[in-house]
């Protein structure tokens, strides 16, 4: 009778535990979309789709902190550009906040931009005019 409820007991233990994950330590995947800027997260790292056909590839998974926040490098190449880019940003679901830096931060200030990106939308690059 004590070995039965012993293993009942260890097995609800190990059932708790595994169903216990802090969410900061999953990364942040799927579509987030705002209309002039789309984030396409993985496991493994993400992209962003900007306008005129600009992608930045980001190094690494995207995995925020108990607040939410996470920061991501990347590069992005595309309309006769290449540019490092950093983005800072908060996950509040269903949005994500994101500042866009556009630039080295050691050479000067970089270009920053605000987005306010919302899960599973898609940006609609549709209205946009892009010179080649």
């Amino acid at each position: 009778m004590i070995v039965r409820e012993l293993v009942l007991l260890l097995a609800g233990l190990t059932l708790v535990g595994c169903g216990s994950s802090d969410p900061s330590d999953q990364p942040i995947t799927g579509t987030w979309g705002a209309p002039e800027l789309e984030l396409v997260a993985t496991g493994l790292g993400g992209e962003l789709h900007l306008p005129c056909g600009v992608t930045a590839a980001l190094r690494g998974a995207i995995i925020a902190d108990a607040d939410g926040r996470f920061r991501r490098r990347g590069v992005a190449r595309g309309f006769n550009s290449v540019a490092e880019v950093t983005i800072d940003g908060q996950v509040a679901s269903p949005w994500l906040t994101l500042d866009l830096r556009y630039g080295d931060e050691s050479t000067g200030d970089p270009f920053v931009v605000r987005h306010r990106l919302r899960r599973n939308l898609r940006a609609d690059f549709s209205k946009l005019v892009c010179a080649q």
